[in-house]
């Protein structure tokens, strides 16, 4: 898998260098060691490989990193996004 990016980084992988997820039921299964990182596909995945389950993989992740967003922005800790003032255009009738 092309996990060598994450090296230096708390993310746990076996020693082929599949990144590790908490895995089992309900919520959470594709968190890693480090908060706000969830793994899918190829990079966790020993046997399947296919597009599909990476795809059905990165729609679990997608959900539990709203999720964790979601409880941040609750415990406040996630700050707003606030949009930039438009500029201001010439448009030559002063």
């Amino acid at each position: 898998p092309n996990t060598a990016y994450l090296e230096g980084t708390s993310a746990e992988m076996d020693a082929e260098g599949y990144l590790e997820t908490q895995g089992g039921e309900g919520g959470g299964q594709t968190a890693t060691a480090v908060d706000g990182l969830f793994g899918a596909g190829d990079v966790v995945d020993h046997h399947y490989q296919q597009a599909v389950t990476a795809a059905g993989m990165g729609c679990k992740a997608a959900i539990d990193a709203d999720g964790y967003l979601e409880d941040l922005e609750r415990a406040g800790e996630l700050g707003t996004l606030e949009a930039e003032p438009e500029a201001e255009t010439a448009t030559g009738d002063d």
